[in-house]
């Protein structure tokens, strides 16, 4: 390599260590920003701020850090005070104030930022410092998390809280439902103070307990064979019950000409009933007269028996007395004259289609 060319090379690392030099002197605020004036912010306490941060306002970098003390050497207690070099092309509103957001955990370094509040704009600070503004420390945390986020965040949290404590006394049912639980404690009472009560894990251990026994019978040959002959008797059931069906129906459309034919042998019988009606009272009245004169006969009749059985009169003059012989006569003509009417009126009955039972002596 020529002489001229080492020499090129050595210039551009040169220029280019000086433009990085530059670079890391303008992001770390070691180079001033033009002309600044001074702003005072007091606070209670700061950590991990030091001079030469940056200073920012709406996002946009208004200064540095100048100086870091206290508000009075003889009375820390006092707070800190912070001076703030703002560039003379900013003006600060007498309404904002200073917020540190300290650094997460410690680490890194704090973040330093003029906050304006909403409202109306107020008048610009004095530029000679006399005007302190308020300042305020948050963590990192509440940077991250707005104020409205996190109050969201301690109602939620209150309520699940709330939510568990009510949730605990179920929880506690929950368990005792699904505690584990011997079925010898739960089906022997003469254990006394041992003896538990059923849950849903006895439930599940009868449950499996019986699938298994449904299992076992269901596996068994005979049982197979036993449901095959039960299925087989089922479907010969339904063949015999579709024929019953077929039966049934048969039976009830003959009931139905059964029941047209029983219609008209009413009408029939109530026709006959109209005729012999007034045949059944005339009878009537000549068998109640000559039953009257019967049991006059009968009344008679043992009259004389007394009589007989007690030694008066003759079986000759009973015989011979004309009057007594004329009535049996007379009354024996008329009963079988009211039989043969009878039995007419029973034949008449039977050309009509009427089965009179018990009439068999009239025949």
């Amino acid at each position: 390599m020529s002489e001229f060319r080492r020499n090129v090379m050595v210039g551009l690392f040169l220029v280019m260590g000086l433009v990085g030099l530059v670079w890391l002197a303008i992001m770390f605020g070691e180079i001033p920003m033009g002309k600044t004036y001074p702003i005072y912010a007091y606070f209670g306490n700061l950590s991990n701020v030091i001079e030469g941060d940056e200073v920012h306002m709406k996002g946009v970098r208004v200064g540095s850090v100048k100086k870091i003390g206290f508000r009075d050497e003889e009375h820390p207690e006092q707070g800190v005070q912070l001076e703030l070099a703002i560039q003379n092309k900013w003006r600060i509103p007498r309404s904002a104030y200073v917020e540190v957001e300290l650094a997460a955990m410690g680490f890194a370094r704090s973040f330093v930022k003029i906050v304006i509040p909403p409202g109306p704009v107020a008048t610009s600070l004095p530029t000679d410092g006399s005007v302190p503004l308020s300042g305020e420390t948050i963590s990192a945390f509440d940077a991250m998390f707005p104020p409205d986020v996190v109050a969201t965040l301690q109602k939620a949290s209150s309520q699940i809280g709330g939510l568990a404590e009510a949730l605990t006394p179920v929880a506690d049912d929950l368990h005792a439902l699904l505690k584990p639980t011997d079925l010898e404690l739960l089906d022997h009472p003469e254990l006394g103070a041992k003896r538990v009560s059923a849950n849903l894990y006895t439930a599940a251990q009868r449950l499996d307990s019986a699938l298994k026994h449904f299992n076992e019978i269901l596996g068994d040959p005979n049982t197979k064979s036993n449901v095959r002959v039960a299925i087989q008797n089922m479907r010969e059931m339904s063949e015999q019950g579709k024929l019953v069906m077929a039966d049934i129906k048969e039976v009830a459309r003959r009931a139905k000409f059964v029941a047209e034919d029983t219609q008209e042998v009413v009408g029939k019988v109530n026709k006959l009933a109209d005729k012999t009606s007034t045949r059944v009272e005339e009878i009537s009245r000549v068998i109640i007269d000559d039953a009257e004169k019967l049991g006059k006969f009968f009344d008679h009749l043992d009259a004389v028996g007394r009589n007989m059985a007690e030694g008066k009169g003759t079986a000759g003059k009973f015989l011979n007395d004309p009057e007594l012989y004329d009535a049996m006569v007379l009354t024996m003509k008329r009963l079988q004259l009211a039989v043969e009417d009878l039995n007419g009126l029973v034949k008449d009955w039977q050309r009509e289609g009427v089965n009179v039972k018990g009439m068999g002596m009239f025949k």
